[in-house]
């Protein structure tokens, strides 16, 4: 990863992709998944939230927690077609962002597995900021039902 000092990065970018937006998205997903499954959410996950969170078209198309996986992606093709690439670019920011919350104890490695390591996520009604938390935290619930990562991979068309 290339990371760029503050004063490099083209303002829009830098505010919207920071470490600390990006930590959020990932603890609040990890708690989500943890609260729907018992288990912790696989590490591969993290990659996932960003895309479907932050592309608004995606975020405002999420269903209930009722919809398959499957059914979704089926009726979503159009906004699925993309969330490789957006997933590819957003891979640098959501790594800091990972490793932001790691040092903030907001999440903990456990294996191969991401650990929540706080109850509740609190966050200021500033812009986009409260709704994309509550976004991610859905998207844990919802991506815990598909048992194995490499089949919401593979529905997604995302590689490794």
């Amino acid at each position: 990863m290339t990371s760029r000092r503050w004063d490099e990065r083209a303002q829009v970018p830098a505010a919207m992709l920071n470490p600390a937006l990006m930590g959020l998205l990932i603890a609040s997903a990890a708690t989500g998944y943890t609260r729907k499954s018992g288990r912790n959410m696989p590490w591969e996950l993290v990659f996932i939230v960003a895309p479907l969170v932050l592309h608004k078209a995606t975020r405002e198309a999420l269903p209930g927690i009722t919809t398959h996986l499957t059914t979704w992606v089926g009726r979503h093709a159009h906004l699925c077609a993309t969330l490789p690439y957006r997933a590819q670019a957003l891979r640098d920011p959501v790594l800091e962002g990972f490793r932001f919350a790691v040092r903030q104890n907001w999440v903990e490695l456990d294996g191969a597995d991401v650990r929540a390591a706080i109850q509740r996520i609190r966050v200021a009604d500033v812009g986009d900021a409260r709704e994309l938390v509550r976004k991610a935290e859905f998207a844990g619930r919802w991506l815990s039902l598909t048992p194995r990562t490499s089949t919401i991979y593979a529905l997604f068309g995302v590689t490794p």
